[in-house]
């Protein structure tokens, strides 16, 4: 949650079920890993805010080791335990394996879509952590065969386009993910995607083309989104300091790196 305490994160989740229903647990075991609830019968969706306080001070090998174990011993994978495996592979920066088993689980195209666009974006972050820009790209773009764009994958593909300077194209993707319905349906959203994130990656795209009066406006529209944000707050004072270059902070890269 923000600091406003507005909702960032969605995702769409099993909660209470009836038991004469004969709901079924998928998964290792109840107490396994990652499991879920097959429910069969009338399903009602309400709004919930859950506010996530973890207390972990490391993220732990105990996953790990549960598909570790599992592969050790010859277990078929479904496709729901190759995606968890491949995404804790990319947790414990085992990059090598982790695009093996993504793309393990992506090749047959029978995993529930939201895991596959899911494992789209952790295949394309993988394969930039191994300098692979262009893979890590193609990653992204394979998810828009699936289904309808979701808008952190269209900010992903600008993203690449920002860190190699391409400035006009990465504003295409960011203006693009604008335009973007919030699917609150389709797995794991996080809300800014559609709004604070793309206009401040306009913002800082505008900004070094030199363009600071767009650059300021996009700024203001994310302000509209996050108006307490560290960042916002610190381009505006930029924008600002501009309008009187003596002003100008001293050390240059403070903008770029919170923006």
């Amino acid at each position: 949650m923000a600091e406003s305490l507005d909702a960032l994160f969605s995702l769409i989740e099993s909660g209470w079920c009836a038991v004469r229903r004969g709901p079924v647990w998928h998964g290792r075991d109840r107490f396994g890993t990652d499991e879920y609830i097959q429910c069969p019968g009338t399903r009602i969706t309400v709004n919930i805010a859950v506010t996530h306080r973890s207390i972990k001070t490391a993220y732990t090998t105990r996953n790990l080791r549960i598909y570790e174990k599992m592969a050790a011993a010859g277990e078929l994978f479904t496709p729901r335990d190759r995606f968890y495996y491949g995404r804790e592979l990319y947790y414990h920066r085992q990059y090598d394996r982790a695009v093996q088993e993504l793309q393990a689980f992506l090749a047959p195209g029978d995993g529930w879509l939201p895991d596959q666009l899911e494992a789209c974006k952790f295949l394309s972050a993988a394969l930039h952590v191994q300098g692979d820009r262009k893979g890590a790209f193609a990653a992204l773009c394979r998810s828009f065969a699936l289904g309808a764009p979701r808008a952190d994958l269209v900010c992903g593909c600008g993203d690449l386009l920002l860190e190699q300077g391409d400035y006009p194209a990465a504003i295409c993707w960011y203006k693009w993910a604008l335009e973007l319905p919030q699917d609150l349906h389709s797995g794991f959203v996080n809300t800014d995607d559609t709004g604070y994130l793309p206009y401040l990656r306009l913002c800082v795209c505008y900004d070094r083309m030199g363009d600071h009066a767009a650059a300021a406006r996009c700024n203001a529209q994310a302000a509209a989104y996050r108006p307490d944000d560290a960042a916002v707050q610190q381009n505006a004072a930029y924008f600002a300091a501009l309008q009187h270059p003596a002003n100008l902070p001293s050390i240059g890269e403070d903008k770029e790196q919170n923006r």
